[in-house]
């Protein structure tokens, strides 16, 4: 079961992510689509709705399939982000800096 993440605008989602390496791939319409490069054939779909915070499921399933828990998504905000970033990267997807 997917966690549900509230209250996250899709640059604030964007900003975490490429935090831990994803990166653009394309994009379709108001759907972004991001990769990354120890994680071959999986893809991220995040939907650019300004007005609108990203759909606490869409975003939970987001973070599920990137290999992250909740816990580790929320710990890329405030004072510490940058070094909770470092951390994830080396725990979750083998990088080093």
């Amino acid at each position: 079961m997917s966690p549900f993440i509230r209250g996250v605008s899709f640059a604030e989602a964007l900003a975490r992510f490429r935090m831990l390496g994803w990166s653009g791939d394309r994009q379709e319409g108001s759907h972004h689509h991001l990769i990354h490069p120890h994680l071959p054939g999986v893809r991220l779909n995040l939907p650019d709705h300004r007005q609108h915070d990203i759909d606490p499921v869409i975003l939970g399933n987001a973070v599920e399939d990137a290999g992250l828990t909740r816990h580790q998504f929320n710990q890329l905000t405030g004072s510490g982000r940058r070094r909770a970033a470092r951390q994830i990267r080396r725990e979750v997807y083998g990088m080093s800096e």
